[in-house]
């Protein structure tokens, strides 16, 4: 479902940007897009998973090769040997894929993360009591 209050940040975020003088370009670089990225990126992260699986639902029935054409062909041979390793190669690639997006939000939208367990908020505001 569409979320419009994703569309536009919180008010408690841009006007102290605004109030310092920030240009409408600096503040849609400093706090519009990293307040953004998280959810592009949690996007990203379902449409990787709903394309791995369409595309081995797509060759199970039309391919003639590729990882799904090899799990059907195994499937109906009886061979499990070679169907237990298309799912592990599958199950692979599906976690390797999951694990690297998320790496990439350490980028510009890390400043935006609450503190974790253990850490003070002196540690998160650049050492400032």
């Amino acid at each position: 479902m569409h979320d419009p209050g994703r569309l536009r940040p919180p008010i408690r975020r841009t006007n102290p940007s605004r109030s310092f003088g920030a240009s409408s370009l600096v503040v849609l670089r400093t706090v519009v897009l990293p307040g953004s990225l998280p959810h592009a990126l949690t996007g990203v992260r379902q449409a990787v998973a709903h394309g791995l699986a369409g595309v081995v639902v797509g060759e199970v029935f039309s391919a003639g090769t590729g990882v799904g054409y090899v799990l059907n062909q195994a499937a109906q041979s009886f061979q499990t040997d070679r169907l237990f390793a298309v799912v592990v190669l599958l199950a692979v690639t599906a976690f390797g894929l999951n694990e690297v997006l998320p790496a990439a939000r350490g980028g510009p939208s890390s400043s935006w993360r609450r503190p974790q367990a253990g850490s003070s908020a002196a540690d998160t505001a650049g050492g400032r009591p």
